[in-house]
């Protein structure tokens, strides 16, 4: 009968299992997820708007990204069509994440007493982490702004005890366009590492757009690595490597084209006065033939 009991149970876990997998695709390149950060090249200013050199665009590739619904397996494919650029940058004290996205339809109605429901909603998660975490060693934050304007934030997890409830602001700031949001979130260092960062350090970094319609069965979540929308796993974070900024492209200094001298031609010598004599003795002499001819005269004439 225990036997009976088991295997019943066994597949009834199997199913559930099975519909989570229905409504999850975990990204390809998983545990090869590496990109590169440049250092802000400006004032990082949370402002609403995504300055030049405050944060630089992220080449995201589409091995790097994961899906996941609720219930309803169908909404995976919103999941996956939703348009955003992302934008990072780090200075001397923190993280800077910027996102631009462009939802189909826009759902929020949590607050900042409600906290937990942001999740099921249109917003954005961040877990960031040391290099190389696992499990909940992380921090864990949400950001979202509902549909009456009010900005807020929730705290998941914080690993290093920081104690941070992200304030409007000085933390973060949302704006919006019609259906297009702009997001900028700053993490300090000390909120998820106890590391000395510096130019060539390591920090784990997993992003998630919430673009859900507000329940359970309806979260719609797409994904930057794996290890926040999924189950909890910093071991599954995107490894991103702190870099110099590049130096501004120049264009190349001007030169100047050689100086071009005109080709040295023969001097050609200009007739004398004597060289043209002839021509003019040649005039007078059929002047005067032709007056000699008028008067019936012969006129013998040596050229000398």
């Amino acid at each position: 009968m225990r036997k009976i009991i088991a295997l019943f149970l066994t597949a009834i876990l199997s199913l559930g299992a099975a519909a989570l997998v229905a409504a999850y695709e975990p990204p390809p390149d998983l545990g090869n997820i590496r990109f590169d950060v440049q250092k802000a090249a400006a004032d990082i200013k949370l402002d609403g708007k995504i300055s030049e050199g405050e944060g630089y665009k992220i080449d995201i590739q589409p091995g790097w990204m994961s899906y996941g619904t609720g219930n309803d397996a169908e909404l995976l494919d919103i999941a996956k069509r939703l348009p955003f650029e992302l934008y990072m940058s780090w200075n001397d004290t923190g993280l800077y994440i910027g996102t631009v996205v462009t939802y189909e339809k826009f759902v929020n109605e949590a607050s900042a007493t409600m906290g937990d429901p942001l999740w099921r909603s249109c917003y954005m998660q961040y877990g960031l982490s040391e290099a190389d975490s696992t499990g909940n060693l992380c921090l864990e934050i949400g950001i979202g702004m509902n549909s009456s304007g009010e900005q807020y934030a929730f705290r998941w997890v914080d690993y290093a005890s920081s104690g941070v409830d992200p304030v409007e602001g000085e933390d973060f700031k949302i704006s919006n366009d019609g259906l297009t949001y702009t997001y900028e979130y700053f993490a300090p260092f000390d909120y998820f590492t106890f590391d000395t960062i510096k130019e060539g350090s390591t920090v784990g970094v997993c992003i998630v757009w919430g673009s859900g319609y507000g329940t359970d069965e309806t979260y719609i979540h797409t994904q930057l690595a794996a290890g926040v929308s999924n189950g909890k796993d910093a071991g599954n974070f995107a490894q991103v490597t702190l870099v110099a900024a590049k130096p501004a492209e120049t264009a190349p200094p001007e030169t100047e084209a050689p100086e071009t001298q005109a080709p040295e031609t023969a001097a050609v010598e200009t007739p004398s006065a004597q060289t043209q004599a002839p021509a003019t003795y040649d005039a007078l002499i059929i002047t005067v033939l032709a007056a000699v001819a008028a008067s019936g005269a012969a006129i013998i004439v040596k050229k000398k």
